[in-house]
């Protein structure tokens, strides 16, 4: 058995409340409580941005099983989920193309997309004005 220690910790949230102090006691690694992954467990979110209102994440939405029969596969998705900081879902962007990476850039209101244009396999940056 080994223990993996204590830290102490300050949590900001976006409405400017903390918890400070929080405390992580010692515990042993035989104490942890360990399941063994299923091949049919979904991916989901890959990439995550967005801005004082907003959070974009980028959903996957395949099985540990494809990636097993795709060795080197990257992940990828193709839609977009839209929430508030609440967790409230928004909306959904669905793009024709696998997405690999998003951004935001808030000043100038668009969401970058790392794309693959499958007919030219090649990688491009595309953008939505948001």
């Amino acid at each position: 058995k080994s223990s993996i220690g204590t830290a102490s910790v300050e949590l900001k949230y976006t409405d400017g409340s903390t918890i400070t102090s929080t405390h992580f006691e010692d515990f042993e690694h035989d104490d942890v409580m360990t399941e063994q992954v299923s091949l049919d467990r979904k991916i989901n979110f890959i990439s995550i941005t967005g801005d004082q209102e907003i959070i974009y994440a980028l959903y996957d939405g395949k099985d540990l099983n494809y990636y097993v029969e795709h060795r080197g596969a990257r992940s990828c998705g193709n839609t977009i989920c839209v929430f508030d900081w609440m967790g409230t879902a928004k909306s959904k962007l669905v793009y024709d193309n696998p997405i690999y990476n998003i951004s935001y850039n808030k000043s100038d209101n668009y969401l970058y997309l790392c794309v693959m244009f499958s007919q030219l396999s090649e990688y491009k940056v595309a953008r939505i004005k948001i």
